[in-house]
């Protein structure tokens, strides 16, 4: 019913802090998921799938060998977070400071 840290999130500039770290989070975690993906080789995303559509034909992607290439590949990760509210109330109560101050 109300946010124990005494900051409102439901202002627009606080609101746009916290989509911008949850953004970061994300992204810091999906660059170390491929990062270790590629330390082992394993493509678990299917990026060959898309790679593959750059090559004319089969044999040309084939021969460009895709499984050996992977763990070089260049993946740029863009997150994008959209809050559209901050929870199941219009509004959040009002939390009282432990001194009784507001």
């Amino acid at each position: 019913l109300a946010v124990q840290s005494m900051i409102d999130y439901e202002q627009p500039q606080q609101k746009r802090l916290l989509e911008q770290e949850f953004e970061k989070v994300v992204q810091t975690g999906i660059e170390d998921v491929i990062s270790k993906c590629q330390g082992l080789n394993a493509d678990i995303f299917s990026f060959g799938d898309y790679a593959a559509r750059n090559f004319l034909t089969i044999g040309a992607f084939e021969k460009y060998n895709w499984n050996k290439r992977f763990k070089d590949a260049q993946v740029k990760v863009d997150v994008s977070f959209i809050i559209r509210r901050t929870g199941t109330q219009i509004k959040s109560s009002p939390m009282k400071n432990p001194t009784g101050e507001d």
